[in-house]
């Protein structure tokens, strides 16, 4: 007994202890029994450690992992989940040596053909318990039989086959049915229960499938022991394994039995045939073996299929294209590359055409094809590129000339053109607001940028809507200073009434198309000779308007037209439209194109002039390459500033020996960055300071101010306020009166906060001129007896703990001044 023990509960320990290894049955079944006794049922050994022994879980079909004993009687809710299969063997994704020496011909690694097939193995193709079983399966032991008999005798019967191969009837007995095929199985029952009873039919059909334990060793990327089903076939298996590593055979795989092969599968056969007459049917204790690879061979370039394959019986090139799926439609058939090992182990390049006599070279192993493709040039085409309707090749033919490809000027209008007018047509569908938008958001504008460059004419209209809802809404928010869009937009305003969100169904003007280069355009010519490009330049505008015949160029074959637009070579002012808006208090508002040499003074007079309300010292006047100059210069500002803060940070940091004064500093470097992102989210406006007299109304020096595409000048009415904003206790717009200064602004704002900045006060004019208080001294009561014009605004910073950073800001004005910010930066430094 003790040696039994012994022997009982090593088996015991050794199947907790190493449950990924599989056991034998008969191990199995000697823990089975022992644990199951009266005595081993009270020893600690099997407490615990195999508490359902009786009904081992099964693992499931396609992995690896220990037979069951009881393989049938087990429910499904009580088995275990399946162990984990075999490791990856290292490296076996990796690319083989020839794989390597090939990409340093062909520039890449091919990949192994037929690898594919078995990167992303659905579980699908392993056998499903609940499929029809074939005809020719063989019955052995583990396998559940149903019988269903009726007539003289009525049965119902679930039968197990047993290790002996039969099982139990009663009153027939034991029935050996191990090795009878499936087909047969229901006349040979019949056979035997016919010498007991008579006049009795039945069914037969399988219940669960018995578990059968192959191996699978050699190159595969999982080798190890799998326990699969009883359908399964040797494509099963290889699929469940991972399939053969990069090192692995395709075309030579062994299914041996009993030391002798079975089968040999060449799995080329399946992936370019769909030939599977070589899967053979698995029985326990089968082994498949991967055995290396054979002779391998690299194809690339215009082929159908590029992938290093194995040879087998092939042995030409044609026979090599072939496995590549033949060549691709773009194959140079004069110009092919064979490169291989010599027998003196050199390298050497052969090169042959794919003739006849081409496709009969022997191929060895290690080569490497290579197939060129065609050359991508064209013959007999001239290309015409650019603004135009058309782009693209034509035919070349002797005598074509330019005018041949560019007809008229219907042909110089592009597709961008005539989608933008399209779509003015398109009215889209009214939606329901879905939130609160500032007064005047949504109002169309006239798109100064299109898609392809600069611009073709065309007039917008805009109709707008007002509800009372919507300019309640608006009345309940604070006047808010837009800076411009990167296109400038013509807007349609009422006067100084409140104006809620406006919804434009117009068109636009300008912005659609990038204008043509009329006077500009190439011919690319490619000189055979020196293999260098000349260029012949012709005049598109006396070509195509004038039909001058000395602009009408003959065209070569390989030549190449280039229809320039303004927006790709910039073109002299006195060609160049120029759209000006103007706004406000004009007698003519609207958009203007100006004339060569045509001033803004001379705009507004054919605009009638100003009308009575004009304030001249508060207009407006915007200029895009202003604003991208300003914004230049803002940014680089703000660069220097976070660089100066970065620097400072660290020296400061070391002079603090409190944590009050480490909080401190970190209190102040906080401020600080907070102060370089308000500087940073400031957008400049483009505005130019025009230094008009406060009650000025003349417009004379306007008459030299020559104008740019896109100028914009606003003239509004004259205001009546002037604006107090910042740390002080009551921000506000408070009626202009001739006789209050700025210190009077200020008390009848409340007084300044004690936060407030009380030396770096500024006053932002109307005209966008910025007039600083330098500190305290004797000029603060000159700067607080100022004089305020109607629309100017008082700023009153927030004070800040001043390091050497916040001196660099001191120059805040001087910086505003400078770049013409004015009241867009209003909202940022209250």
């Amino acid at each position: 007994m003790n040696l039994r023990f012994t022997s009982v509960l090593a088996t015991v320990l050794t199947f907790a202890g190493t449950r990924a290894f599989p056991q034998s049955s008969d191990q199995l079944q000697r823990v089975a029994d022992y644990c199951n006794s009266p005595l081993g049922a009270s020893s600690p050994e099997c407490q615990g450690a195999m508490p359902t022994l009786g009904t081992m879980p099964q693992t499931r079909s396609g992995f690896p992992g220990n037979p069951t004993l009881n393989n049938q009687s087990t429910p499904r809710e009580l088995r275990a989940p399946p162990p984990p299969p075999p490791a990856l063997v290292p490296g076996a994704d990796f690319p083989n040596e020839f794989q390597r020496f090939a990409a340093a011909s062909v520039g890449k690694i091919l990949p192994v053909f037929g690898a594919a097939l078995f990167e992303r193995v659905p579980t699908t193709f392993a056998p499903l318990e609940r499929v029809p079983v074939t005809a020719d399966y063989v019955i052995g032991p583990g396998d559940e039989i149903v019988l269903r008999v009726w007539g003289q005798v009525n049965l119902n019967l679930e039968l197990v086959v047993d290790r002996a191969g039969a099982v139990y009837i009663q009153q027939a007995g034991n029935v050996t049915v191990a090795g009878v095929q499936f087909k047969q199985l229901s006349g040979f029952l019949k056979s035997e229960l016919g010498r007991v009873f008579r006049n009795f039919d039945l069914t037969v059909s399988m219940g669960q499938l018995r578990s059968i334990q192959v191996f699978v060793v050699g190159q595969g990327r999982r080798p190890g022991t799998y326990t699969v089903s009883s359908l399964s076939t040797l494509v099963n298996v290889l699929f469940a394994s991972g399939g053969p590593t990069a090192q692995g055979s395709m075309r030579h795989i062994q299914l041996k039995r009993n030391s002798a092969v079975v089968s040999e599968i060449d799995l080329y056969d399946l992936l370019l045939k769909g030939d599977k007459s070589k899967d053979a049917r698995l029985l326990p204790g089968d082994v498949i073996f991967i055995p290396t690879a054979g002779p391998q061979v690299a194809v690339a370039g215009s082929v159908r299929t590029a992938a290093v394959f194995e040879l087998r019986d092939e042995q030409t090139v044609g026979a090599l294209l072939r496995l590549a799926g033949g060549l691709a439609p773009t194959a140079d058939l004069q110009r092919v590359l064979l490169e291989r090992i010599s027998s003196e182990h050199k390298r050497e390049v052969l090169e042959i055409p794919l003739d006849v006599v081409g496709r009969e070279v022997a191929i060895r192993d290690a080569d490497i094809l290579n197939i060129r493709s065609i050359s991508p040039r064209f013959q007999r085409t001239v290309t015409l590129r650019g603004n135009v309707a058309n782009p693209g090749r034509f035919a070349w033919h002797e005598g074509m000339r330019l005018r041949d490809i560019i007809p008229d000027k219907d042909s110089l209008v592009t597709r961008a053109y005539w989608r933008k007018k399209n779509s003015l047509g398109f009215t889209p569908v009214e939606e329901p607001p879905t939130r609160r938008e500032p007064a005047g958001a949504g109002t169309d504008g006239i798109d100064a940028s299109g898609s392809e460059g600069t611009r073709i004419d065309g007039i917008r209209l805009a109709s707008e809507t007002v509800t009372a809802q919507q300019q309640a809404a608006s009345e309940d928010r604070e006047p808010t200073t837009q800076s411009p869009s990167k296109e400038t937009s013509l807007r349609f305003k009422a006067n100084e009434e409140p104006v809620a969100r406006r919804e434009s169904i117009g068109t636009g003007l300008a912005g659609w198309v990038p204008e043509i280069n009329w006077s500009y355009a190439v011919i690319e010519r490619p000189d055979p000779e020196r293999l260098v490009t000349q260029l012949l330049p012709f005049n598109l505008g006396k070509l195509v308007l004038e039909n001058d015949a000395g602009q009408n160029l003959e065209l070569l074959s390989d030549d190449v037209v280039t229809i320039f637009s303004t927006a790709d070579i910039r073109i002299p002012v006195t060609q160049q439209n120029r759209y000006v808006w103007l706004e406000g208090e004009f007698n003519a508002s609207g958009v203007y194109l100006a004339q060569p040499g045509e001033t803004l003074g001379r705009i507004i007079e054919r605009a009638g002039g100003l009308t009575f309300q004009a304030y001249l010292y508060g207009a407006e006047f915007t200029r895009e390459s202003t604003r991208h100059d300003q914004q230049k210069r803002l940014d680089q500002f703000a660069t220097e500033m976070e660089r100066d803060l970065e620097q400072t940070a660290g020296r400061r940091a070391n002079l603090t020996s409190t944590a009050e004064e480490t909080q401190s500093l970190a209190a102040q470097l906080q401020s600080e960055r907070r102060t370089l992102e308000q500087l940073r989210s400031l957008q400049a406006t483009g505005r130019i300071v025009l230094n008009f007299e406060p009650d000025g109304a003349n417009i004379d020096k306007l008459m030299s101010l020559a104008l740019e595409d896109g100028d914009r000048f606003v003239v509004p009415s004259r205001p009546a306020t002037v604006n107090v904003l910042g740390e002080v206790y009551n921000q506000n717009a408070f009626l202009h009166e001739p006789r209050l200064r700025v210190a009077d602004y200020i008390r009848v704002a409340g007084g300044l906060k004690r936060s407030a900045d009380k030396a770096h006060v500024f006053i932002i004019r109307a005209d966008g001129s910025v007039v600083p208080k330098h500190g305290a001294g004797p000029f603060t009561k000159v700067f607080e007896a100022e004089r305020l014009n109607p629309g100017d605004s008082i700023v009153v910073p927030e004070e800040i703990l001043r390091v050497p950073f916040i001196r660099n800001l001191r120059s805040w004005t001087q910086i505003l001044a400078d770049l013409g910010l004015g009241a867009a930066a209003i909202n940022v430094l209250k």
